[in-house]
């Protein structure tokens, strides 16, 4: 006799279960592509390729750099200190979310990004189209006058609670779902970010700006998804503040 799967369901106690189901709660599923890291002291060039392609909804790549002191620039010099990151070969990599700074986890008690770098600088040369960027310092993340940050190319990437222990400061530009930044132990003594005068910072699904000590704005920053402003004081209205972070009508 030959009978339909559904004739055997109702003889049975049968739980079916995928992997894709079974594994979500770690974060990692067979459709999600890899994650590469790399945690650098003088140097690093990344200028081969990187296989990280995602499957149906599955999440695009994810590569994480730690180092002392990061930059993006627009092309490399001598005599600078901290590792410099060219814009041009991180926009030729296969992954969907890069972030600088810190490395990201999942466990039990969810996701988190440990920060190691003290600061974080996208130089004032630097012209970055990605489809999400995350910056990441305990002392000071800088956009620098003149850098144009787009976060606009199609890219599968996931927002969400995320977990931030400790002084600093982070920025989100991404075409997806916004990071819901939970900062933890926190004395707001350090932690510095700062959009210098005509840099632009664009996410077209969200911009997220978390810092737990003071926040300078001057340049461009916008966002036609959800916008997400953290701190330990938020000012309204006004281009400075003594502390916190200050969000004027032109920002």
């Amino acid at each position: 006799v030959i009978e339909p799967g559904s004739v055997a369901l109702t003889r049975s106690e049968i739980n079916l279960y995928s992997a894709s189901r079974f594994f979500d709660a770690s974060g990692t599923r067979p459709q999600d592509a890899g994650r590469i890291a790399y945690d650098a002291i003088d140097k690093l060039d990344i200028d081969g390729d990187i296989l990280a392609a995602s499957s149906g909804d599955g999440v695009g790549g994810r590569m994480d750099v730690t180092a002392a002191d990061i930059q993006i620039v627009g092309s490399q010099s001598d005599g600078v200190d901290g590792i410099q990151l060219v814009a041009g070969e991180l926009e030729q990599l296969n992954v969907d979310s890069i972030l600088l700074g810190g490395t990201r986890s999942t466990t039990a008690e969810g996701n988190s990004i440990s920060v190691s770098a003290n600061s974080v600088t996208v130089a004032g040369d630097v012209d970055l189209t990605v489809s999400e960027l995350l910056l990441a310092a305990r002392q000071n993340v800088t956009v620098e006058a003149g850098a144009q940050i787009a976060a606009t190319r199609t890219g599968k990437t996931s927002g969400g609670a995320v977990s931030v222990s400790g002084n600093g400061a982070l920025v989100q530009a991404s075409v997806g779902d916004a990071l819901q930044v939970q900062r933890r132990n926190a004395s707001g003594s350090t932690g510095a970010l700062s959009i210098q005068e005509t840099a632009s910072v664009f996410g077209q699904g969200a911009l997220v700006l978390n810092a737990s000590g003071s926040t300078i704005i001057k340049g461009s920053i916008d966002t036609q998804g959800t916008a997400g402003f953290g701190s330990g004081k938020l000012v309204l209205g006004v281009e400075d503040a003594a502390s916190g972070m200050a969000l004027s009508q032109a920002a």
